[in-house]
């Protein structure tokens, strides 16, 4: 398994989509939990790692250039502890690639939904 640290904004392969999240430590992730598996609705919520992962072992930590990582590993956390509970899951506008991305950056980014525009346009 990789190394990780608090803060980490994890990337799972879900087959057609990956699914998005921040590791907190102590094998535990916040993520929104929105369509994590298949199009069942969630609210962000605190999870195992094992859980988050869904029984893949696979999984990548997302890394950004220092200039868009705008936060520390220790406000990273904080920001996806303030988030739980939240229950807006929206699959262009705020899903789980949007969440984790705007704990790191401040800015609620999706390349998959930025993809899927481009072939679509």
């Amino acid at each position: 398994m990789k190394s990780l640290h608090p803060g980490s904004h994890l990337s799972v392969s879900k087959g057609l989509y990956d699914h998005h999240g921040i590791y907190i430590g102590n094998n535990q992730v916040i993520h929104y939990f929105g369509f994590s598996e298949a199009f069942k609705k969630g609210a962000i919520e605190q999870t195992t790692l094992e859980n988050f992962l869904g029984g893949s072992d696979q999984f990548t930590v997302v890394h950004y250039p220092s200039s868009t990582a705008i936060y520390t590993n220790e406000e990273i956390v904080n920001r996806a502890y303030r988030c739980l509970g939240e229950d807006n899951y929206n699959l262009l506008f705020n899903n789980c690639e949007h969440f984790a991305c705007w704990c790191v950056t401040g800015e609620k980014r999706s390349e998959q939904v930025r993809a899927v525009m481009r072939h679509t346009s």
